[in-house]
């Protein structure tokens, strides 16, 4: 993997152009080009072509000044089954770069690679500078943490004087700023050479010709040859190297025709024989107002791009980590970087500090402001066994917290990656508009020499001018269209809103994964829930049990072991804490779990289940009957046929479900709610948050839900969901899902919009379009969705509306089509301003929108 930085890329038509430079470099496969962040991403093979190569031929093709940002290593050597935790969750390996000495000789490098590279938990080592007999080199140690924590990685190279190396992926080259530096002194230094050229040419001074017209030359010729440079060489770039009529080429025609007139007319001054005046402001001006849109634009990104800044500075460089003292000393503290941190490390947050990364306070007391994750302003509660979130603000006392995440991998860079990756994705309409936007240049081109023809004739024919007259007025007509038009606006519409749609979103704890989910949330006609976890806390409360046999208490707790489901969860918690003596030493064979139905495994050679009684076919049961009539979940577990307990557990609504199902209900959405738990206890929660008893589904396997979601889809025929009260009406809706288990997967990709919690599985997160952030509350959640799709739409539809009757109503008065209103040329250098500025206003204002 590839990361590039770009510095110069003016919306997102520069980005196509990277994107294709890139299409046709050897080994590049997959670019992806932000315009927004400057940063292009792409896949390579470095044994085809370097990294530094492939920088350099970007800059040749595009201009743009290019960069290598960061270079990921292949994954040589990965074992597998590497990437599995002990619970079999997969992981993702980290790379930590080091400094190393008297590594320089083959032997010694090959000593080293033999010690180091078996050491458990590293998977590759990679040299990334320095060789031969060179004193210092930096290599890259890919590791998995869960196997081998960061410390224990740079203790290995101790023997070389191993140093750690920060690493810098959060602290990417900021080429917006950079960009806005370069404009701002092309903009500054272009206005102080164009006004003295203006006023020379329209303040009522005595006539000089030759002496102004001097000055002006020499003023002009700057800007022309020195300010608008970058100008010239994109567009020649992008005609001999890609083939592409760009408005950079009109724009450098234009200004070039302009120029070259205004010399050859002062030069004919100076010999004395005056044919016409000429207009050396009209380049000057051209030029500076054209900068002058594209500094505006260029800010325009830059606060579009704000939340991804301010994300960056939610992570803290350093940590403090508590050292513990042994038997006899007490615990002392060192600082450390935030990259050699390790799973389960106890870290300090004094009052008023960032906390570093997702953990669980394990001493003291305090509040947190978790307003930067949430958008909450109220304080949030934080004592021993509360779950603390990375970037939030601990206020007033100290914590200790025990790290559930690394650093690297936390909710701040979860938010960072999905965002990073919302930005890159794109919605079908903005194919169209870079369509559209690839034709105006050659269109106006072909306008322009129309209108130039048409206006030679209407000076000669109509008019009664000179040859010389007509041509004069025709060129200054032609000038005027082809830097009037202007498709930055349009290629702008839909990317400038959907960037900044999601850092609202963002703002209020919502994370949208695709630019499509902005688009289509709002046209959503039914939203359907999972229950556990999602309208209900998801901590469940054994009420009731029943043990048939004896041992039962103990074989249930063996065959639960590992599984994070919650009703597993609370059943091990609450066998734990009841029977404290119970034999745990069991060991059962080929554990399987069994998504929206079970654990299954062997013992003793018989066949050991535990699950929900429709998949354990015993739901006629009258023990089974007697627990699910009373509305509650029930978790049987059987021994080959025979039940040997029978578990009642009982869940507690989120505080803010009733809210969100009624806010739903007068926003006109049908409310559905569905679960692999038993129909009664479904019901029992529908009829508490007035759910019809015709839209709740009990005992819907994860095909079930699936094929439901297609129901209401109106993609599938009228199915057999045993949900006993029939099938729902076959009618076409789009439709939400929200869910946050593995076994809501399967129906958050079939929905036309997926919902997942950030607290959900690994599975859920990656399947759904959009996610909620903990502890964001899905009430709030849900309503940011719905008001930033249907806020963000229309100002997406706005904007085309605007550019498309901008482009041609300013075409017609560039061409004179009015006669008595007309756009000057030296003036239609505004295009740019006059086109963006108000797509950039209507995507801003959706900072001001009120949520609730």
């Amino acid at each position: 993997m590839l990361h590039l930085q770009i510095n110069g890329m003016d919306c997102p038509s520069c980005a196509s152009r990277v994107t294709r430079a890139l299409q046709s470099i050897p080994s590049i496969t997959n670019p992806k080009v932000n315009s927004f962040t400057g940063l292009a991403t792409m896949s390579f093979n470095p044994d085809v072509v370097e990294a530094e190569a492939v920088a350099k031929k970007v800059q040749s093709l595009t201009g743009f000044r290019t960069s290598v940002g960061e270079v990921f290593a292949p994954d040589e050597g990965v074992v597998e089954g590497k990437g599995k935790d002990k619970a079999g969750n997969t992981t993702t390996p980290k790379v930590m770069r080091i400094s190393i000495r008297g590594a320089g000789n083959s032997a010694t490098w090959d000593a080293l690679m033999d010690e180091t590279g078996k050491v458990e938990g590293i998977v590759n080592i990679m040299r990334v500078d320095g060789s031969g007999e060179e004193v210092h080199h930096l290599v890259d140690v890919k590791y998995f943490p869960h196997q081998i924590g960061a410390r224990d990685v740079l203790a290995q190279f101790s023997k070389w004087d191993g140093q750690h190396i920060p690493s810098t992926a959060a602290k990417q080259v900021d080429t917006v700023r950079q960009d806005i530096q370069r404009l701002t002194y092309s903009v500054a230094l272009a206005i102080l050479l164009t006004i003295p050229v203006l006023i020379l040419s329209w303040a009522p001074l005595p006539e000089h010709p030759v002496t102004y017209g001097a000055i002006s030359l020499a003023f002009v010729s700057i800007i022309q040859l020195y300010i608008a440079i970058p100008i010239y060489s994109s567009a020649m770039r992008s005609l001999f190297f890609q083939h592409i009529l760009d408005m950079d080429l009109l724009v450098v025609m234009s200004t070039t025709i302009a120029y070259v007139f205004s010399v050859i007319a002062f030069a004919f001054q100076v010999v004395g024989k005056p044919f016409s005046g000429g207009f050396f402001e009209t380049p000057a001006l051209l030029v500076t107002l054209i900068l002058l849109g594209r500094l505006i634009t260029t800010h325009a990104r830059k606060k579009a791009n704000n939340t991804l800044d301010a994300l960056c500075s939610l992570q803290v460089e350093t940590v403090t980590l508590v050292v513990p003292g042994g038997s006899a000393g007490e615990a002392t503290t060192q600082t450390i970087s935030k990259d050699l941190v390790h799973m389960d490390d106890i870290l300090r947050v004094s009052a008023d500090s960032t906390i570093p990364t997702d953990g669980i306070v394990v001493r003291g007391h305090s509040q947190a402001d978790e307003s930067t994750i949430t958008g909450e302003a109220l304080p949030v509660e934080k004592q021993v066994d509360s779950a603390v979130t990375a970037g939030t603000i601990n206020l007033w006392g100290v914590l200790d917290i025990s790290v559930k995440r690394l650093p690297s991998d936390n909710t701040v860079t979860d938010i960072q990656r999905l965002l990073g990756e919302a930005q890159e994705s794109r919605l079908p309409v903005q194919d169209i508009a870079d369509k559209v936007a690839s034709w105006v240049a050659p269109s106006v081109l072909a306008i322009s020499v129309l209108v130039f023809v048409v206006w030679i004739a209407i000076g000669l024919g109509v008019r009664g001018l000179s040859g010389q007259e007509s041509v004069i007025a025709a060129l200054k007509f032609s000038i005027a269209v082809m830097v009037v038009a202007c498709p930055c606006g349009i290629v702008l519409c839909v990317p400038m809103v959907v960037v900044i749609a999601m850092g609202v979103s963002a703002k209020k704890g919502v994370l949208f994964k695709s630019a499509e989910a902005v688009q289509i949330a709002k046209d959503v006609d039914a939203v359907i829930f999972d229950k556990t976890g999602t309208l209900t806390k998801g901590q469940l409360q054994v009420v009731e049990e029943n043990l048939y046999v004896s041992g039962a208490a103990a074989l249930t707790l063996a065959l639960l072991e590992g599984s994070r489901h919650p009703v597993a969860t609370a059943l091990s918690s609450y066998l734990k804490a009841k029977v404290p003596s119970v034999d745990t030493t069991h060991r059962l064979e080929k554990l399987v779990s069994r998504p929206g139905q079970g654990i299954e495994s062997t013992y003793n050679g018989k066949k050991i289940r535990g699950g929900n009684p429709k998949w354990l076919q015993v739901e006629n049961d009258t023990r089974v009957k007697e627990i699910t009539g009373r509305g509650l979940t029930i978790f049987v577990v059987q021994l080959g046929k025979d039940i040997i307990a029978t578990f009642g557990l009982k869940d507690t609504l989120r505080d803010d479900a009733l809210t969100l199902v009624q806010n739903l209900k007068q926003l006109g959405k049908e409310v559905y709610l569905v679960s692999g738990d038993s129909p009664n206890a479904v019901m029992a929660v529908g009829a508490e948050l007035g759910v019809p008893a015709d839209h709740t589904i009990g005992g819907c396997s994860p095909a079930g839900k699936q094929q439901f979601v297609k129901e209401l889809q109106g993609n599938a025929k009228k199915a057999d969901l045993d949900n006993e009260k029939g099938s729902i009406e076959t009618k076409t809706k789009k439709v939400m899902f929200v869910g946050d288990g593995t076994n809501d997967s399967l129906a958050l990709v079939q929905a036309d919009v997926g919902v997942s919690l950030s607290s959900g599985t690994d599975i859920a997160i990656s399947a759904a379009d959009i996610v909620i952030i903990s502890p964001t509350p899905l009430n709030v959640g849900i309503s940011t969705v719905m008001k930033v799709s249907k806020e963000a739409c229309r100002r997406m539809n706005f904007n085309f509306g605007w550019s498309l009757v901008y482009n041609m109503l300013a075409i017609l008065l560039a061409a004179g089509a009015f006669v008595k209103f007309e756009i000057s040329p030296q003036f239609a250098g505004l295009g740019e301003m006059v086109s963006v500025l108000p797509v950039v206003l209507s995507a801003w204002s959706l900072w001001l929108v009120k949520f609730f």
